[in-house]
């Protein structure tokens, strides 16, 4: 909910307690700890992310828990909430995000980034699983039930109930453990509710009424309102109760502290309204008393026993349709195991938001090239309702527009697009079909291909035939190249694809990211578009049961290897010099390499 300046507020009042962080079940925030793990790995964000970084440096992160016996539990947001209670905040997130690239600030959050934190994370045997919505509620309930700390940044978890206590992330040291004699555990500080009460002198159940009277993500309470609240509840003037809220969160302490309850809280909130607010209809009155439950409700965990039979990371519980998301159970799964994104979900609620990211914003927004896809993924969500509209926001030159969107019925070259009821008890190969057929891929040549490479060979096949690389095969040689080499690194000992080590250290020394690397935005706008296709690419196969295998994502990408190798040579001649010293002539990946760039080039004629 992000309720502001609540952080610095509470750090003032010196509740925090030191803390070993051992031997203990841990609830982990996953969208938090995936920005920081990411702003921490340094060269992870560098020209649209270097996800061998990320991933290496999430190993170290989780070996770091491992070694103190602690064991994490990593939950995910889903979908953006269905009552857009949070759009304008996120609209204003990404007009900002806007104005930094316009500034020249190189750092976004890369496209593949949930991708790679998912993907390491079931790679190290962590159990994950992704909510429908937002996660705030379900990592507290869980926690309470089993008594341990939640690991988050989120400033709402000083306000929930937790007898385990909140960790902050950015207290948590990523790089140093203690050691004494055979007890290794990390020094860190942790905040139990009962101190932030204490120190407050506010009761446990009136705590939440701050998320209503201060500015959050989701809620707005009017100014004026909240001056004649205080005014009223302190009995002094509106002058002064002006004066006092330069500091909202001291004044809003001092009102709440007299309450018993919430009830108390949004008792005196009712009464401010009807005898000293004349501005507001009396429907409007009743839509801010509503809006103030539903955000308290938010924090409520009365019904958390430990005994509870959570939904979360219960293997037992048998997955079912609901009318909110109704699509088949195996696809509910695939969410909850964070195999398919919550953008599905999204498309449910009829809305998309596709945010900006590091791009040149002359040019056309980057995930225009997905959007025939986009198109066939709403027809496949919306099932039989052909008149559906999806509302996709997106940046238009400098600014954040919307436009409505009709999913796609049928396709000259596709024909009917298939429903999801219709996937279960299809064979394999005919879903493989349909998905190639997609990306203009023929199958028979598809299945000539690495299983592990399949996806990124469709995605370059349909980015070559869709963006500014087409006009030359250098850019499809140098993104084949490292991805060669890369997948050599991570499977080449499943799929024979050995490669000499010193010749691969000399690429990744001449790609080294140093000032020669001139920084070429429209170049790197191009190269962006692939890890857009990549990213719906990895949903898509989902939606047709994965006919694909789902790889690495640090074979797909890896900016500090992909945009400097392309800088630095000079021309194709010059890359296909590189290449052929790299890869010995009858080497198995040079055989692969040489096979797979045949398939694509002539898939472009």
């Amino acid at each position: 909910m992000g309720i502001t300046n609540l952080r610095c507020y509470i750090q003032r009042r010196n509740v925090a307690k030191k803390y070993r962080l051992q031997d203990t079940k841990l609830i982990i925030d996953g969208k938090n700890l995936s920005h920081v793990l990411m702003e921490t790995s340094y060269t992870g964000t560098k020209y649209g992310g270097n996800y061998d970084v990320f991933s290496e440096h999430m190993e170290n992160f989780f070996n770091l828990l491992r070694n103190c016996n602690v064991q994490p539990y990593v939950v995910m947001d889903g979908a953006y909430d269905s009552d857009d209670k949070k759009i304008d905040c996120l609209l204003e997130r990404c007009e900002n995000r806007i104005y930094n690239i316009s500034k020249g600030s190189k750092k976004c959050f890369p496209i593949l980034s949930h991708r790679c934190f998912t993907y390491t994370i079931k790679k190290l045997g962590i159990p994950i699983e992704s909510c429908n919505y937002e996660a705030d509620h379900e990592i507290a309930s869980l926690a309470k039930s089993w008594k341990c700390p939640v690991l988050s940044n989120d400033n709402d978890f000083y306000i929930y109930d937790l007898p385990g206590g909140f960790i902050r992330l950015n207290d948590l040291n990523f790089n140093r453990r203690t050691k004494t004699e055979c007890i290794t555990y990390i020094d860190t500080s942790i905040y139990y509710s009962e101190n932030i009460h204490e120190s407050l002198g506010i009761s446990p159940s009136v705590l939440p009424l701050l998320a209503v009277f201060l500015d959050n993500d989701y809620y707005k309470l009017d100014k004026a309102i909240i001056k004649q609240f205080v005014s009223k509840e302190l009995k002094i003037s509106a002058k002064k109760a002006e004066h006092k809220l330069k500091k909202p969160i001291d004044v809003m302490v001092e009102v709440l502290r007299p309450f018993a309850d919430t009830s108390e809280g949004i008792d005196a909130l009712s009464r401010c309204l009807d005898n000293h607010i004349a501005f507001l209809s009396n429907e409007e009155k009743c839509q801010i008393i509503d809006n103030a439950k539903v955000i308290l409700k938010q924090f409520t965990l009365e019904n958390v026993t430990e005994t509870e039979n959570n939904n979360l990371f219960n293997s037992e519980e048998k997955i079912e349709v609901t009318p909110v998301i109704p699509f088949p159970s195996w696809l509910i799964q695939s969410f909850r195991n964070c195999e398919i994104s919550p953008f599905i979900i999204n498309v449910l609620d009829k809305r998309v938001l596709l945010k900006p990211n590091l791009e040149d914003l002359t040019q056309e927004f980057i995930y225009e090239i997905a959007s025939p896809i986009r198109q066939i993924i709403y027809k496949m969500a919306t099932g039989k309702k052909l008149q559906e509209v999806i509302v996709e926001h997106h940046r238009e030159n400098c600014h954040m527009v919307q436009t409505r969107i009709l999913p796609i019925t049928s396709n000259l070259k596709l024909g009917k697009i298939p429903t999801l009821n219709m996937m279960q008890g299809t064979e394999e190969e005919v879903r493989l079909k349909c998905l190639a057929n997609i990306f203009l891929f023929p199958l028979e040549k598809l299945v000539m291909i690495p299983k592990v490479s399949r996806m990124f060979i469709l995605a370059l096949n349909y980015l070559a035939k869709n963006s500014g690389l087409k006009e030359s095969t250098k850019g499809m040689k140098c993104l084949l190249f490292c991805h060669m080499l890369l997948l050599s690194k991570e499977y080449g000992h499943i799929y024979d694809l050995p490669v000499d080590s010193a010749c691969v250290d000399k690429v990744f020394e001449y790609c080294a990211d140093d000032y020669r690397v001139p920084f070429d935005i429209a170049l790197l706008h191009e190269f962006q578009k692939l890890q857009i296709v990549i990213d719906i690419l990895y949903d898509l196969d989902g939606l047709f049961m994965f006919p694909l295998e789902i790889p690495n994502p640090n074979v797909m990408y890896k900016s500090g290897l992909m945009y400097p190798l392309f800088t630095k040579t000079d021309n194709e001649n010059h890359l296909d010099r590189i290449i052929e010293t790299c890869l010995e002539k009858e080497s198995p990946l040079r055989i692969t390499y040489s096979e797979i760039l045949k398939l694509l080039l002539e898939n472009l004629k």
